[in-house]
């Protein structure tokens, strides 16, 4: 039998999820069951503090280049001089310096 248009299509994803949860375990055992995988969880727990130092410098060297980065760009694209046109050039259309008490002719 075939499925109509209007039928939604339910995704089954056990597999992917059992496939994480292979992997999560795997991790875990051989980081916390073994004698090297505790020495490396360790080395690593204490390297964190150092990880965020650089993470936060890392942090503020990328703001100063956006920002140099950014003046760069306005100098180069700058928007062009407006035209010095004459004043007579801008002059309005008729029906817009009609009086309100006059009546327009459309």
């Amino acid at each position: 039998m075939t499925q109509s248009n209007s039928e939604t299509i339910k995704l089954d994803h056990s597999f992917s999820v059992f496939a994480l949860g292979l992997v999560v375990g795997a991790v875990g055992a051989l980081l916390l069951g073994t004698k090297e995988g505790r020495k490396f969880s360790e080395e690593l727990l204490k390297s964190l503090p150092d990880l965020k130092i650089k993470k936060d410098d890392l942090l503020e060297e990328a703001k100063e280049t956006l920002q140099e980065t950014g003046e760069k760009i306005e100098k180069i694209v700058s928007p062009p001089p407006l035209p010095n046109w004459p004043s007579s050039s801008h002059s309005r259309p008729q029906y817009f310096t009609q009086n309100k008490d006059q009546e327009t002719n459309w």
